[in-house]
């Protein structure tokens, strides 16, 4: 069913409206003043895929096809590793152990951003990170060969060697590389 809908997205015939099912049942129950364009203008605020669809419709370019079908995939560590700088950093996998460049957190919604050859300052705390996340963290870092700084606005940990994020202490997860 997918592909049908592709096909006939891509199609050089007529626009084509692109409705969700639900939305396709509901559509004669819609007030009469509400226009194409504005169910367009609904659809786009709810499903940002589909407008992704609709552009590279009016395209009609296999370039963007390819370029939006990359940037819409990625994938994820197996679980989010920390690291000095000694460790590569990308995905990690079952094969190759990297520490994740890409990690977020679930709690607060922030980048978690490191600092190599760094650790955290034992006087710092949480109002510390919420207040200085993440312009000024300079000022509570000690300089330590071989460990690596990490916070986010709402947790942070300094590391020596290569270590899973303990999912139970930290809400940090992998936000997803892009494939290679």
């Amino acid at each position: 069913m997918l592909l049908e809908e592709l096909d006939t997205i891509l199609a050089p015939k007529q626009p084509v409206k692109i409705l969700p099912p639900a939305m396709q049942q509901h559509r004669s129950s819609l007030p009469k003043h509400m226009t194409e364009n504005d169910l367009d203008d609904l659809m786009s605020d709810l499903n940002p895929v589909t407008q992704r669809l609709k552009s590279v419709h009016k395209s009609s370019s296999t370039s963007e096809l390819n370029t939006m079908d990359s940037s819409l995939s990625s994938v994820k560590c197996i679980a989010p590793h920390l690291g000095t700088s000694e460790v590569k950093e990308g995905q990690c996998t079952f094969i190759e152990n990297r520490r994740c460049n890409h990690i977020r957190c679930t709690k607060c919604d922030f980048r978690v951003v490191s600092f190599d050859n760094q650790e955290w300052d034992e006087s710092v705390n949480y109002l510390y990170f919420r207040n200085n996340y993440p312009e000024t963290l300079s000022k509570k870092r000690n300089s330590k060969r071989g460990s690596s700084a990490y916070c986010c606005q709402c947790s942070w940990i300094s590391v020596d060697e290569f270590t899973r994020v303990n999912t139970g202490s930290f809400k940090w997860i992998c936000g997803g590389h892009n494939k290679s």
